[in-house]
């Protein structure tokens, strides 16, 4: 019935209709929209949104794919300002927070704000105003309650390889490629199709040579973690931490040792040179052993001393 209406109305004059949160819509728009796809007549454009990615997207064979890219920090202020009318300082303020916590993303920024409302950490001012509580400006922006079950249903959809490459990177919050195999305790050509899939699932991210997950995310799958699964990775990552650090400190001590024994051989050829004594030319050759036996430093100790 609606692509008939339609056509008749397309007779007349063009008609747009503009659909958002499609992945979230029911059996009887998503029937709706199919017909759509195989019978608008000319005349009608239908303009659908949806979470790239979501388990509930809609296929419709005769669309063309667009993938939208994040807000810019102007365009988050900009919503949030349509959204709420605050002081300047406290909407540049909020604005750079929820730009940074959603990813550009303004279905989270939005839902972001009505949490804060429903919260009652933004309130009503006086002169029509919204205001933000000094309490909430110092805690972390809330996890809209809609985001949370989102993710819980694509969670379900991954494999372990998966769900234990995303555990090790919300913790961990950023990651380089190579490190995931170790962190994550997964062969390096299943981290590598991991990543391939949760990158296209838009649960992660890949630039720079790091991978990340944005705040709001990593909020999420945290939250859909248990607390003995978040535990083991938290102890996992120290340990490997532990053990990265005590693998530079190795590397690192020799070097000290060999300036140390410089700072000593100075301070003692500054003495014998004020109290007019040689130093012993057996101890330079032994010290120039030493240093070069601890790191190699090449620099020649009888220049330094003459």
């Amino acid at each position: 019935a609606v692509p008939a209406v339609l056509r008749v109305v397309a007779e007349e004059q063009p008609v747009l209709v503009v659909l958002d949160d499609v992945d979230a819509a029911g059996g009887t728009v998503r029937r709706t929209l199919a017909a759509l796809s195989r019978l608008a007549p000319d005349g009608v454009l239908v303009v659908t949104a949806m979470q790239s990615g979501a388990s509930g997207a809609v296929q419709l064979p005769r669309a063309r794919s667009v993938r939208l890219q994040a807000m810019e920090p102007a365009a988050t202020e900009a919503l949030l300002a349509a959204r709420l009318t605050l002081p300047d300082p406290q909407r540049r303020s909020l604005a750079g927070r929820l730009h940074e916590w959603s990813g550009g993303l303004p279905g989270i920024a939005l839902a972001t704000v009505d949490e804060l409302v429903a919260e009652g950490r933004v309130r009503p001012g006086g002169n029509d105003a919204w205001l933000e509580t000094a309490a909430s400006r110092a805690q972390p922006l809330p996890l809209p309650r809609a985001a949370r079950t989102r993710v819980h249903e694509r969670l379900q959809s991954l494999s372990p390889e998966e769900r234990a490459v995303l555990d090790v990177v919300a913790v961990a919050g950023t990651a380089a490629p190579e490190q995931l195999p170790s962190w994550a305790a997964t062969a390096a050509d299943s981290v590598d199709a991991a990543l391939t899939r949760l990158a296209a699932l838009s649960l992660i991210e890949v630039a720079g040579g790091r991978v990340s997950v944005t705040p709001w995310l990593a909020a999420a799958v945290l939250d859909c973690m248990t607390p003995l699964r978040r535990g083991a990775v938290e102890r996992g990552l120290s340990l490997r931490h532990d053990r990265t650090l005590l693998q530079r400190l190795r590397r690192f001590v020799p070097h000290v040792a060999a300036a140390l024994v410089l700072v000593t051989v100075t301070a003692v050829a500054a003495f014998q040179r004020a109290d007019g004594d040689a130093l012993p030319s057996l101890a330079i050759g032994e010290i120039h052993d030493l240093t070069e036996d601890n790191g190699g430093v090449g620099i020649p100790l009888a220049d330094l001393l003459a």
